[in-house]
């Protein structure tokens, strides 16, 4: 059955009639990344250099995301621009795409960055175009006109609508129209900029816009109330075809959709596969985190240093013993190494003699059941006196008791 994979074991109510009967799956979902863009990198505290920028590239191309946002054109880092052009030249499978304001000028940096796809956005709620001193048609017929330029000049142009959950219908409806039949742009990307939609109401939205245009839809999902992966994932259900995410979920507030939470919820509870490498997705995760600092909580699905953590021995005797039957995955959300991670036993009150050798094991080493006992006893007061030992600190006890 779709529910039970190789290495996961989902529910068969995910896959009932009265569910799947609903859903409107594109016939084929991409992954548009953007980590390197400003919704990444304008997560405060955040800076890639140079390098970093390639390499994180690099490895997004490897995993297989399908689209790579490069980041921000003709801004006032000259440096950037030069960035986004190596990105380009770097022979990527991944179609590199740049981020403009609604301007000809910046176009035109495109043009010269030698990216496939520019990504611009318009505002559309009426508060935001009253304060841009603006009219409506004013933003729409700006917006119209910049896309015409850079259709001519042989780009692809993915629009993004601003806060389009908030905005009022039949603008919305015109907008889109009007990028599809004059401006003949490609994607049309819907953004909850604020996340302030339901997943129900996120889907709502989806299809009504589905309703307006056959232009391809991505979607674009904040997590200011923790809801941007159930959006992402409620959008295209609703038969948007792109999805726009960042690495670890990072991004300006409380960040975006997380790629990795989006693509193994979408192959696991949903038998969809975008076609990336999900063994790598840890791999992933630690490079754009060597470069951004500790920014996710270690409680972080998928991975989260503790995703795949458990102190008490209960958990590690039930493992075993589905291991002794061949049968891993029942107590398990999935297996570690689909994801590219591992098991991993914490050293706090509920240790046991089981978990500190399982975890003595793993890094070759070996422990008696005395000398596992000892260590567990001792990490247990520790604990009960608030002095629980950091992981690293827990494999050095145990080496140092391997050799005693």
């Amino acid at each position: 059955m779709a529910w039970n994979g190789p290495k996961w074991l989902s529910s068969w109510h995910n896959f009932a009639s009265e569910v799947t009967n609903d859903f409107s799956f594109a016939e084929r979902i991409s992954i548009a990344d953007w980590t390197l863009e400003g919704d990444g990198e304008e997560m405060p505290g955040v800076v890639f250099t140079r390098d970093e920028k390639l390499d994180i590239a690099r490895m997004l191309d490897e995993v297989g995301v399908h689209r790579i946002n490069a980041g921000w054109i003709a801004s006032s880092l000259p440096e950037d621009d030069r960035v986004v052009r190596e990105i380009a030249h770097l022979g990527l499978n991944a179609k590199v795409e740049a981020e403009a304001a609604v301007s000809k000028s910046h176009i035109d940096s495109a043009l010269k960055a030698d990216v496939s796809n520019v990504v611009m956005e318009s505002i559309l709620t009426d508060v935001s175009i009253k304060s841009s001193h603006l009219s409506r048609n004013e933003v729409m017929d700006r917006s119209i006109e910049i896309t015409t330029y850079a259709k001519e000049h042989g780009l692809q142009v993915t629009f993004g609508l601003v806060d389009a959950p908030r905005a009022d219908q039949e603008f919305l409806s015109r907008f889109v129209r009007s990028l599809e039949r004059e401006a003949k742009a490609d994607i049309v990307c819907i953004s909850d900029s604020w996340g302030v939609t339901s997943p129900q109401g996120f889907a709502h939205l989806i299809r009504m816009v589905r309703g307006f245009t056959r232009l391809p839809i991505a979607v674009h999902c904040h997590n200011d109330l923790g809801l941007a992966t159930a959006n992402a994932l409620a959008g295209l259900l609703a038969g948007a075809a792109i999805v726009t995410a960042t690495v670890n979920g990072i991004g300006e507030r409380c960040g975006l959709a997380s790629l990795e939470e989006v693509a193994v919820a979408l192959r696991i509870l949903y038998n969809t596969d975008v076609g990336i490498k999900y063994d790598r997705l840890c791999e992933l995760s630690r490079l754009v985190e060597d470069a951004t600092g500790r920014m996710i909580s270690k409680m972080k699905p998928v991975v989260g240093e503790r995703a795949f953590a458990w102190e008490a021995d209960q958990f590690v005797q039930n493992i075993r013993s589905l291991g002794a039957i061949g049968d891993v995955k029942s107590g398990l959300p999935y297996q570690p190494d689909f994801v590219g991670a591992d098991f991993r036993c914490y050293p706090a009150k509920r240790i046991g003699r089981a978990g500190i050798q399982w975890e003595a094991q793993r890094f070759g080493m070996k422990l008696t059941d005395e000398k596992a006992e000892e260590l567990a006893a001792r990490i247990r007061e520790l604990s009960k006196r608030k002095h629980q030992p950091s992981y690293q600190e827990f494999l050095m006890m145990i080496s140092m008791m391997s050799k005693s």
